[in-house]
């Protein structure tokens, strides 16, 4: 099951919805302290959506807070570093990441194997 099947296909044909496909999303739009949109690179051009109720951020463990310290909000001294503008200091942002990359592989087998020899 994906994201994507769970909640986005069934949400399809809803008025209200606009999705965009083989976009990026560079950062997200603010009017004060509320995020009101997003900006987005496709095909080479930059484009501005803006959401008329809410802004829901679901980029992971790594790009979410990639996205909220290229919008301003994340540990002020980095983003300065880097030349961005500083919306809110949030020393937390981008720190303790941990992303579930790895996995295990498990075989049945019917030969000793080291593993047998270990335990």
């Amino acid at each position: 099951m994906s994201a994507a099947r769970a909640y986005l296909n069934p949400a399809r044909k809803r008025e209200n919805l606009t999705i965009t496909t083989k976009a990026h999303v560079t950062r997200i739009l603010f009017e004060g302290k509320k995020a009101v949109g997003v900006e987005y690179e496709k095909a080479g051009k930059t484009h501005q959506l803006y959401a008329r109720k809410e802004v829901i951020l679901s980029g992971g463990s790594v790009n979410s807070p990639q996205l909220l310290m290229l919008s301003g909000i994340g540990p002020a001294a980095e983003l300065q570093k880097h030349g961005i503008e500083v919306l809110q200091d949030s020393p937390a942002v981008g720190q303790h990441l941990q992303d579930h990359l790895g996995m295990d592989y498990l075989y049945k087998c019917n030969v000793p194997t080291l593993n047998n020899e270990l335990y």
